[in-house]
């Protein structure tokens, strides 16, 4: 590129939001430092530099946030939904689209740069456009696999927590999931709800359960979680699926049935296909 460019190369650099999680309040102004200013550490230096002086990128401009017609839960690892496709083309397909849709005339522009509000594919195509996936974490972390009862309990609290199959928790070795709370945009089923008791997490509209705290769970203080059930490809939980107990709590269905809460062995009653999505 340096080779055969001299001067003004301005791009249009396209911020994408999924349309499932917020985009980043903060990355308008970030970006437009980034790639339009001197002194940041960001493309127009690195363009300015490898050129020897000769490529300027201040032209630039920003545009966005567009919402795409894309779910990060269920399109963001495979959006074409034939396991071959790049992501990067996606995005930048739907940049391009989303300039037409508002107006933007990209004629005036070398090429595109999408910004993408999630870890998902991204680099160049092979072509003056490329895509930048922007590193967030969205909803709440240290949720953990108890090797005891199976369940998906809350390790953010630093006090103990009972276990149904006797003694406390034990997550040792497991990953470290990511529910989303609080969030309309998700895709996904609601009323999941935290019991404080004994950090679990159950499914609160058929009633309250037995909880191995002893008496029933308590949700008082939970916010409301989602849970993806239309095999999304990133967000939470183990791939093999987890499923609701007789105690209405989420547990992993790939180790043995388990000790329930409710008593005697769990009933697995319906399955969520999930996936690990490390912090």
């Amino acid at each position: 590129m340096s080779g055969f460019l001299k001067g003004p190369v301005p791009f249009a650099v396209v911020l994408c939001q999924f349309n499932d999680i917020p985009g980043v309040s903060a990355a308008r102004q970030q970006l437009t430092s980034f790639v339009t200013s001197a002194g940041r550490g960001g493309l127009f230096d690195f363009w300015r530099d490898v050129s020897y002086a000769n490529i300027d990128l201040s032209s630039s401009e920003v545009f966005g946030w567009y919402k795409m017609k894309y779910s990060f839960a269920h399109d963001g690892s495979d959006p074409a939904h034939d396991g071959k496709t790049r992501g990067r083309n996606i995005w930048i397909s739907e940049a391009r689209r989303l300039c037409q849709e508002n107006g933007v005339d990209l004629s005036r522009f070398y090429g595109v740069i999408a910004i993408v509000n999630a870890n998902v594919d991204d680099s160049s195509n092979g072509t003056h456009d490329t895509a930048i996936a922007i590193g967030q974490y969205n909803g709440q972390g240290e949720w953990r696999h108890c090797n005891k009862c199976s369940e998906l309990v809350f390790y953010g609290n630093e006090e103990p927590s009972p276990c149904a199959a006797g003694g406390s928790h034990e997550s040792s070795g497991s990953s470290n999931y990511r529910l989303s709370l609080d969030n309309d945009l998700f895709v996904g089923q609601d009323g999941w709800r935290w019991c404080n008791k004994c950090q679990a997490l159950c499914y609160s509209k058929l009633g309250v359960y037995p909880c191995p705290a002893g008496g029933k769970h308590d949700h008082t203080g939970s916010g409301s979680y989602k849970i993806g059930t239309s095999r999304p490809r990133i967000f939470l939980g183990k791939i093999s699926g987890d499923h609701v107990t007789n105690a209405q709590c989420l547990a992993f269905s790939g180790d043995a049935a388990g000790q329930c809460a409710a008593g005697g062995t769990r009933y697995l009653h319906k399955e969520f296909q999930l996936q690990a999505c490390e912090r």
